[in-house]
């Protein structure tokens, strides 16, 4: 019985986007395996050792137990969950070209496990749902970004948080705005912006004047477009004043 519960060596690597489903499927496999062979003298850490890779073998050489061993191991793959995250993958996961609906439903659920669901009031229910909402309708995606870096958030630290970042974002465009060094840039380009206009319109007046137009023909090339020119340069001034 114990070769047909025997395990494959544990070779995964902790870094991997699977690495938590596949030491927890891993993990019940050997447990299935250890309840297999006779439970008097039996040296578990010894077992252990024998079926975990080399490299994996490193972390836990130090380990004086079983348990600290099991425990070890556990930290390496399973991270902690973050609650705030899980729950926005799952309510933005669309059904995929490929998948029908069955296979759609599937992958729902494999996501809703990482969510933390449990059984509160209806109060808590509405204000993680708002919270949710509030999350995935942001129109900052940096603020999404970082509400979503925390593991858990009730609904008031969710908008505390945004409120301070988007205060945040006003300081920081409002410092942008009055730097001496900005202003100076944006005159820079201003004049740069000049020059080209005055180019441009210069071009305009040679085009005007060749042989390919009639006298009247140029008139009325140079009247519609050099005011046009100028105006532009105007508001460019006056954006920057």
């Amino acid at each position: 019985m114990d070769k047909v519960l025997r395990p494959e060596r544990l070779e995964v690597d902790p870094n991997s986007s699977e690495a938590s489903c596949e030491w927890l499927h891993w993990k019940k496999t050997f447990d299935n395996f250890l309840n297999a062979l006779p439970s008097e003298g039996l040296d578990k850490l010894g077992v252990l050792v024998n079926f975990i890779s080399p490299r994996i073998f490193q972390n836990i050489e130090e380990a004086e137990s079983y348990d600290t061993a099991i425990e070890i191991l556990k930290t390496m793959f399973v991270k902690p969950l973050n609650e705030v995250y899980s729950r926005h993958v799952l309510a933005t996961r669309n059904q995929q070209a490929s998948e029908n609906v069955d296979e759609y439903m599937q992958a729902l659920k494999s996501l809703s496990k990482h969510c933390n669901f449990e059984a509160v009031s209806a109060v808590q229910n509405r204000d993680a749902y708002v919270r949710d909402a509030f999350i995935r309708g942001l129109n900052s995606t940096w603020i999404r970004q970082r509400l979503l870096e925390n593991k858990h958030l009730d609904l008031n630290t969710t908008y505390d948080h945004a409120r301070s970042l988007e205060v945040a974002i006003k300081n920081a465009e409002a410092y942008r705005v009055s730097d001496p060094s900005t202003v100076y840039a944006a005159a820079q380009n201003s004049e740069t912006q000049n020059d080209e206009t005055s180019c441009d319109i210069e071009k305009i007046s040679a085009t005007a004047n060749s042989a390919c137009f009639s006298v009247a023909e140029r008139n009325i090339l140079v009247q519609n477009v050099q005011p046009e020119m100028c105006f532009v340069s105007s508001v460019i001034k006056k954006d920057i004043s």
